[in-house]
């Protein structure tokens, strides 16, 4: 378990010991103990209690009298054992029944489990009932709360040692001081003073937990699931000390015995609502994510667990991969508890990763005015990572077998303007080469935007100008859009303008891409191209997309291309994926000749009825920290029409060569032993393409 959860089950464990003195000083709880019917059934909860049978306990508490002595003990008993919302209902009718003269206990009560649930304004509120804070900002008042409870720990420490020294109780006294200890974070005085207990053989079933939890909240995970161990012997078939446990084995990322604890869990208490949430994680993160969802779903979203429910529901997408769904439930959940941290957490980590920026920033700023949480530097280097201003220098070449090569040099550079708008321009040079024909320079400058329209919807558009050595210019533009349609299925629909010898960049698609030459430059053809895609991701690990274009050609020519891909991820770490891939490509008419010098050249491919068949395996891993990434893929391709096979093969490394500074270097080769044109075929081709990338971010 993290410092940050540490120290909020530390907080509310102060908040009750302080309550607890209140409530016995003033003889809150209003029984004497006589036998009676309603006595009957308090006991059984508070039996099930002693026994930590807590689910069991809690579901007797709920149907005891509503006297203010039994609903004391059931909000606080809530409070406890992490039900924040069923005891703010306890509460408030502890409030209620106090006829304007609440104790301050209530107050307290009220105060810990709206902060716990990110309700912080509520809890401010009712923490001013007691204590006085400062009003600067929330993180001081909170640190006025946390030394407030801190104080009055410290005083019931010394009060519980003088008991001790006296002789008076010390057994009873000596339990109630591990409890404090826990309280105060005093992990090791917690660890020792259960063991004096253990050797008088006093150790109590409470007293047992609270050492498994200082072994759990200290990093001594061993000694925690030994601890839960020796009190699933005491206390067997416990549906709550199964899910503690759980937590245990998680925290050494052994999820499938924790699956295993939370599935028995459930065995023997059906309504465990944290052992399904915890479940759902735990499926999701092993990429069963139809399981994960399917759970989530059995939680009711009824006012004792409805930021359970909600938070079930979006982790599990998150956790599976489906960011895009999970997104804006943690937005219905920081709508209502705002100040939630694993909200705050899950709303920045799925907005940076859908490019929600403005989101993301939005959860930032609320995060920052609550006590740190190391996850939140984490996210507030990401969403930096992720908007800061970049500059990026890139530099390409590409030759093949046809004596046709292609060199740019560019540098680019992007901003985040805020409310979902991304700005990048830029400028590049290129050089168009092929063996017996004149060299030809471009020059270009650019402006790309994005901006996400809503939640769902995301426009992407650019103007590039073209400035060739032969004086000629051109202006090209793209609009596309994406909408996520599902969590599923996403669609892009687009429309471009471009150069014909920008129609497919360098080993976009690996058995055509080369065959652009540099007759589509010097006629100055462009082309006008219509097109969409659709991404289908019916499981985390298996993927399908498919496109369609038509372009129409400045040479009245007309040309359909169809690609489609089927990929399943293997494995995880590494990264291993297998993938199958279609390619289909059919030119109307045939391609404009390119004379000069006694020479010609075809402008660009026009074959009729061309299509491939690849296989394609991907591997990417992670090393050094994760300051190097690298991966290198491999393809086998079948050609029909001229019953030809093709080899591709590629390789990149990417080094964070500084904080700021990326360094990515890309190496890819291409074989045929046969290619077709538009009429028969010809002889073998290859093609090579290096690239070159250093980025920097301010």
């Amino acid at each position: 378990m993290g410092l940050v959860k540490r120290k909020r089950v530390i907080i509310i464990k102060r908040v009750i010991i302080v309550a607890t003195i209140l409530i016995l000083v003033t003889g809150a709880f209003g029984y004497g103990g006589e036998a009676s019917p309603d006595w009957d059934v308090f006991k059984q909860g508070m039996d099930a209690e002693g026994q930590l049978r807590i689910y069991e306990a809690r579901e007797r508490y709920a149907t005891a009298p509503q006297n203010s002595g039994f609903l004391t003990h059931y909000a606080w008993f809530l409070t406890r054992f992490d039900f924040p919302e069923e005891a703010i209902t306890v509460f408030n009718r502890l409030l209620s029944a106090a006829n304007g003269n609440p104790h301050d206990s209530i107050y307290l009560g009220l105060a810990w489990n709206h902060q716990k649930i990110g309700q912080l304004d509520t809890a401010l509120a009712y923490y001013k009932k007691k204590i006085s804070l400062s009003a600067a900002n929330r993180q001081q008042a909170i640190e006025d709360v946390r030394w407030y409870l801190h104080e009055e720990n410290r005083r019931k420490i010394e009060s519980l040692k003088q008991k001790i020294t006296s002789g008076n109780e010390p057994l009873k006294h000596r339990r109630e001081l591990a409890e404090v200890y826990l309280d105060q974070g005093e992990l090791h005085n917690v660890i020792r003073l259960a063991g004096v207990l253990r050797s008088q053989e006093n150790l109590d079933l409470r007293t047992h937990l609270y050492l498994a939890w200082a072994y759990l909240w200290s990093g001594d995970l061993h000694q925690a699931e030994t601890t839960f161990a020796e009190l699933d012997k005491r206390s067997p078939e416990s549906a709550f000390l199964y899910t503690e446990w759980a937590k245990v084995h998680m925290a050494q990322d052994r999820m499938t015995e924790a699956q295993a604890l939370l599935e028995k869990a459930l065995n023997h208490y059906h309504g465990a609502t944290t052992a399904r949430r915890l479940l759902a994680e735990i499926l999701a993160e092993q990429h069963q994510g139809k399981a994960a969802l399917a759970m989530a779903d059995t939680i009711s979203p009824d006012d004792a667990n409805r930021l359970n429910a909600l938070m079930a529901r979006a982790r599990s997408r998150h956790f599976s991969g489906q960011v895009e769904s999970a997104q804006p439930i943690y937005a219905r959940v920081l709508k209502d508890y705002p100040f939630y941290p694993d909200a705050l957490w899950g709303m920045t980590e799925t907005s940076i990763a859908t490019g929600r920026y403005g989101d993301a920033d939005k959860a930032l700023q609320s995060w920052k005015q609550v006590p740190a949480d190391p996850r939140r530097e984490i996210q507030q280097q990401r969403f930096r990572l992720y908007t800061a201003p970049t500059t990026i220098a890139n530099a390409a070449y590409y030759t093949n077998s046809s004596n046709f090569s292609r060199t740019d040099a560019g540098l680019s550079a992007g901003w985040y303007l805020g409310n979902e708008w991304r700005l990048t321009t830029g400028y590049r040079f290129s050089v168009f080469f092929q063996q017996d024909f004149s060299e030809i320079y471009r020059n270009s400058g650019f402006l790309d935007i994005q901006k996400g329209l809503t939640d769902h919807l995301q426009f992407t558009g650019g103007l590039t100008g073209h400035f060739y050595n032969s004086e000629h210019r051109s202006l090209n533009g793209l609009a596309r859009l994406s909408y996520q349609f599902t969590p599923e299925i996403s669609i892009h629909p687009w429309f471009r303008h471009m150069e014909v010898i920008d129609t497919t960049q360098s080993f976009e698609n690996m058995t055509y891409s080369h065959t652009v030459s540099i007759g589509a430059v010097a006629l100055n053809l462009t082309a006008d191209e219509i097109g969409g895609r659709i991404d289908y991701r019916p499981h985390p690990r298996l993927a399908f997309s498919g496109d369609l274009r038509h372009a129409e050609y400045s040479d009245d020519n007309h040309s359909w291309k169809i690609n489609g891909e089927a990929s399943y991820r293997i494995a995880l770490k590494p990264d291993w994926r297998i993938a199958y891939n279609y390619f289909f490509l059919d030119n109307r008419d045939p391609a404009p000749i390119f004379h000069e010098s006694g020479e010609s050249e075809s402008a660009y491919y026009d074959p009729i009825n061309f299509e491939t068949h690849s296989l394609r395996l991907k591997f990417r891993a992670h090393g050094d920290g994760n300051r190097l990434t690298y991966g290198a893929e491999g393809a086998l391709s079948y050609i029909p029409k001229c019953d030809g096979t093709g080899i591709y093969l590629s390789a990149f490394v990417s080094l964070d060569l500084a904080k700021d500074l990326l360094l990515r270097l890309n190496a890819r080769g291409f074989y045929q032993n046969r290619g077709t044109e538009r009429f028969g075929t010809t002889g073998d081709f290859w093609a090579n393409n290096l690239l070159l990338t250093f980025e920097y971010r301010f």
